[in-house]
């Protein structure tokens, strides 16, 4: 019997012989968390069968449909639990409405230029069909390099999107949002700040990841890559501030589940509203606004690249090209300097309702001279206006 229960460790334990009956016989005692015994087979199944499962064997009738499942089971393993939602919920939403029926083999360039026209006539921003196709894009990818599968090599043509210029905040207005939070979003916040994570990495720093004789911590971005990262004084200091007894496990944990923090908006702002803060401000915006202050301190944008945990160094220039702002202040020092030279404060203030109502306006000799001139044809031809008769109002 390959699949057995073992009573007395109330576990399933797998057994089989690999080479034959001559050949050795490996037991493998499952986790506790397998508890009914179709599990236990197909783990067995995947031991004893394993070329069967490594490839997905798909003939040139497999439609999308077909094989988007199998690829949603390598993404939810593989993928960032986030990342998984949005490809799941765009699969269900769109591409399997648009795009689901058809082969795998026929895909080509025509089938993603009528999805995108499809799309943007629901009325739907680029950068969201440019998102949705990034998730079909890596599907066929999976499908061409990983399972061999026959998928033409065809490019995306992606649609313009118009970036915006972010709104930062300031170091002062940073600042005072870090101090206005309780304690645990205050040290919170400033990690999100000093470290310049991803809300994600933040929440999921552990306490071993912190190796305090180094000042220095480990983050996992994307793809589940990690980096180091240097830890300031300020920082550990705050993090000593919430350190536990046994600090195991996450860091910022919730009061509420002990599992890792999941919202923080009305925290933001409750600290917002106490430090007079009127700017938009959420999670993301802390890593922004750190990037922008680098390049604003003349840090290299390679090691800008580095810091974010960015794949290329164009995408962190580009992301913050509106730091070269503070390349220009010296320009705008030089102005301001010229400009103090010839303006006073008071030539600005706003004037009352009495002082606009006593207002003298000076005319100059010629003016006045023409206004004693006409003055009286003009008192004479407005009185006989007022003696002429009205002419009878139409019937």
């Amino acid at each position: 019997m390959a699949v057995r229960w073992d009573a007395k460790r109330k576990r399933y334990i797998v057994d089989y012989y690999p080479d034959g009956r001559k050949g050795p016989r490996p037991r493998i005692t499952l986790p506790p968390t397998v508890k009914d015994e179709a599990t236990a087979l197909s783990i067995e199944h995947e031991y004893r069968y394993p070329s069967e499962n490594s490839e997905i064997h798909a003939d040139d009738g497999s439609t999308v449909k077909d094989l988007f499942p199998t690829y949603l089971a390598y993404c939810k393993m593989h993928k960032e639990i986030s990342t998984y939602d949005n490809i799941k919920w765009t699969w269900e939403k769109q591409l399997s409405r648009h795009l689901g029926p058809f082969r795998i083999s026929q895909l080509d360039k025509g089938h993603t230029t009528n999805y995108k026209r499809l799309r943007l006539l629901d009325g739907v921003k680029n950068r969201t069909v440019n998102k949705e196709m990034a998730y079909f894009m890596g599907f066929l990818k999976w499908c061409r390099v990983d399972h061999k599968i026959s998928v033409k090599d065809f490019k995306y043509e992606r649609l313009k999107e118009d970036k915006p210029i972010r709104i930062i905040l300031s170091i002062q207005e940073t600042v005072a949002l870090i101090r206005n939070a309780e304690l645990l979003y205050r040290v919170f916040f400033l990690a999100l700040y000093a470290l310049g994570l991803r809300f994600t990495e933040c929440t999921g720093l552990k306490w071993e990841d912190l190796d305090e004789g180094n000042k220095t911590i480990i983050a996992r971005g994307k793809g589940s890559k990690e980096r180091l990262l240097p830890v300031a004084d300020w920082l550990m200091y705050a993090l000593n501030a919430i350190k536990p007894k046994s600090p195991t496990g996450f860091i910022f944990r919730s009061r509420r589940t002990g599992g890792r923090i999941i919202h923080v908006t009305k925290a933001i702002d409750r600290a917002c509203k106490k430090a007079g803060i009127t700017k938009h401000v959420y999670p993301h915006l802390l890593r922004h606004s750190l990037a922008t202050h680098f390049m604003g301190w003349k840090i290299s944008t390679r090691v800008v690249q580095e810091w974010l945990g960015h794949a290329r160094e164009d995408t962190t220039a580009n992301i913050y090209m509106h730091a070269e702002i503070e390349h220009l202040r010296n320009a705008q020092y030089a102005l301001d300097g010229q400009l103090e030279n010839h303006f006073s404060k008071e030539d600005f203030v706003p004037e009352s309702v009495v002082e606009k109502r006593k207002r003298k306006y000076t005319l100059s000799a010629i003016a006045l001279e023409q206004r004693r001139k006409f003055a009286p044809k003009a008192r004479a031809s407005k009185g006989a206006s007022i003696d002429k008769p009205r002419k009878k109002p139409l019937s």
